[in-house]
């Protein structure tokens, strides 16, 4: 693995855990007004995906010019497609439908809600995929070395 690989991948990696583990959690406690911490999050993630996109591109294109380890190129490329459904499809619808809740009286279409829940949980479903793709490259090289 190349430093520039490496590079991109903590970068994707420390994002996605920075965001998804820390911000969040910390936003809704923290901010009384429930829409506000909804809405710094939806600003958030729309500006982390783009330097994800970035560096996850990164990895996959770093690992490509410098080796040619089949498995490791398919693993950053799983992890990218994960992020490239939650931006391109997931994201998108739920954007704009947490725009259109309120999330401090939870007032709301019953059915736009549970859409509202199973988008989050296909976004944190494909950030667990991203989070697993991208730890796995930069822990199996340190593992093989034991060996």
């Amino acid at each position: 693995m190349t430093e520039l690989q490496t590079l991109c991948l903590a970068i994707w990696l420390g994002g996605l855990v920075a965001i998804d583990m820390v911000a969040a959690p910390a936003r809704f406690a923290v901010i009384a007004d429930r829409n506000l911490a909804a809405a710094l999050g939806r600003a958030t993630f729309a500006r982390w995906s783009n330097v994800a996109i970035v560096t996850a591109g990164g990895a996959v294109l770093f690992g490509l010019l410098a080796t040619h380890e089949p498995v490791g190129i398919a693993v950053a490329a799983a992890g990218y497609l994960a992020l490239l459904a939650n931006r391109r499809v997931v994201h998108p619808g739920l954007l704009g439908l947490s725009s259109r809740l309120d999330f401090q009286t939870r007032e709301g279409a019953p059915e736009d809600w549970q859409r509202h829940r199973r988008l989050h949980r296909a976004a944190v479903l494909l950030d667990l995929a991203q989070l697993s793709a991208a730890a796995a490259l930069l822990l199996f090289p340190a593992a093989l070395g034991r060996l």
